[in-house]
């Protein structure tokens, strides 16, 4: 029997995901300069990928760009951005200088074998319908490889959801992948791993000491660590990442 993979849910099934993306696209920005993470991940998911030219590149979940941009400067790869909300598109596209899309992963609008490389970097644990997804990636590669980076063994915390007050897995993520996990959910769907990395980042510098956090003043310090750990935000280990390289059908 194959390993379980550990999902969550909000509790209102009637949550709008493109609403909930589109508030987030204007309060956060996935840049290495904002987001320092961001440049770690993006070399996890370019530590996957074959040398050489890439031929014709999905970034499917394109963000703000930061990886698409890195993707385009490779000879003899063309890529294209894909990403649920329409600023984020337009964001990655400026970046990249590739051409940019809008629109649900469950319907990727392109023909039958179009790309010779996919790309799902921290994508799938948001995904409602993961099956969907796959069997879309399934249709349009043409014999490449699909990368796909996760959080590693990642423990969700839940927050109150602003729309149904119900609990909510924070950033949106909905499931939790082990190495075990996410090989069998790749192999179920006909995409079966060539070869898996997990990534653990050094620990961060820790954020007391900087200078936002020293200037709260001792009660405003104590307020915002007491808030951070009945969230379950505070204590959390230096976040991991897994990586997975799979062949793509050939059409």
């Amino acid at each position: 029997m194959g390993a379980k993979m550990t999902s969550y849910s909000c509790a209102s099934p009637e949550l709008d995901w493109n609403r909930y993306y589109d508030v987030e696209a204007r309060t956060r920005r996935f840049l290495p300069e904002l987001d320092p993470a961001e440049a770690e991940r993006c070399a996890f998911a370019e530590s996957l990928l074959p040398a050489g030219p890439l031929g014709r590149v999905l970034e499917l979940g394109s963000g703000d760009g930061h990886l698409a941009s890195r993707l385009a400067r490779r000879p003899g790869t063309r890529v294209v951005c894909l990403d649920l909300v329409p600023d984020r598109a337009a964001r990655s596209s400026r970046l990249s200088g590739a051409p940019a899309l809008s629109a649900f992963a469950s319907h990727l609008p392109f023909r039958s074998g179009s790309f010779d490389l996919i790309t799902l970097v921290e994508v799938l644990e948001h995904l409602p319908d993961i099956a969907t997804v796959l069997r879309g990636i399934r249709r349009i590669g043409r014999g490449g490889e699909l990368i796909v980076t996760v959080p590693f063994e990642q423990k969700i915390p839940q927050v109150i959801c602003p729309h149904c007050l119900g609990n909510f897995p924070i950033d949106g993520h909905l499931h939790s992948f082990s190495e075990a996990t996410l090989r069998d959910l790749l192999s179920t769907h006909g995409l079966p791993p060539r070869r898996m990395a997990i990534h653990r980042p050094e620990p961060p510098r820790r954020w007391e000491s900087l200078l936002p956090f020293r200037a709260l003043g001792s009660r405003g310090r104590a307020t915002l660590k007491s808030s951070l750990r009945r969230a379950g935000i505070l204590d959390l280990p230096p976040g991991r990442y897994l990586g997975a390289a799979a062949p793509l059908p050939s059409h």
